[in-house]
C-alpha cells in the first residue's frame, strides 16, 4: 500500500511557518501537510466517537421505550460499523505518528533558527534542513506503510501457503 501524495486540498489552515520566506518551501509544505492531516484525523475521530456514543447510548434507551427489536438491532449494527471504521482507519495511530513527526520537524526548524550545529553554516543551512526533514518524513512514511501494509509482509505472502 502506498501513501497518498501530499494533498493541498486537505490543508486549508496555515501555521506560523507558512509565511516564512527564509525557510525552504519543502519544509513549509511538509509542515502544512502534517498540520492538515492531524486536524483532519482529529475531526474524524471526534465524529466517529460522538456517533458511537450517541448510537450505543440509544440502544438501551430505545429498548426501554419499547422500540422494536429490529430498530434496536439496527442501532447495534450501526455501533459495530462505527467501531470497525475507527479500527480500520487507524485515525488515532496516524494522528499521533503525524503529530510526533511534525514536532520533530518543528524541532529542526528551531535549531535552524538559532543556527546551532548543523545549521550554523549559512551556505548549506537550507539544504541541511531540507535533508533532515526529508529523513523524518521518510521514516514516518515507512512506519505508516508498515502499519497499513498487508498482513504477512510487503508482498502479502504468508509462509503457510
Amino acid at each position: 500500500m502506498v501513501r497518498k501524495p501530499r494533498d493541498e486540498a486537505i490543508t486549508p489552515h496555515r501555521g506560523w511557518w507558512s509565511t516564512r520566506e527564509d525557510m525552504p518551501e519543502y519544509v513549509r509544505r511538509e509542515l502544512d501537510w502534517y498540520d492538515g492531516h492531524i486536524r483532519f484525523n482529529q475531526r474524524v475521530l471526534w465524529a466517529i466517537n460522538g456517533a458511537t456514543l450517541l448510537t450505543t447510548s440509544a440502544i438501551p434507551a430505545a429498548a426501554a421505550l419499547g422500540a422494536t427489536t429490529g430498530f434496536t438491532a439496527v442501532l447495534g449494527a450501526v455501533a459495530t460499523v462505527l467501531g470497525g471504521l475507527r479500527t480500520l482507519g487507524r485515525w488515532e495511530e496516524n494522528r499521533i505518528s503525524w503529530a510526533q513527526s511534525r514536532a520533530e520537524i518543528e524541532r529542526e526548524v528551531v535549531h535552524y533558527d538559532v543556527k546551532v550545529e548543523p545549521y550554523n553554516d549559512p551556505s548549506n543551512a537550507n539544504s541541511t534542513l531540507t535533508l533532515n526533514v526529508e529523513q523524518i518524513v521518510s521514516r514516518e512514511t515507512s512506519a505508516w506503510a508498515a502499519r497499513h501494509g498487508p498482513p504477512g509482509g510487503a508482498s502479502g505472502d504468508t509462509a503457510d501457503e
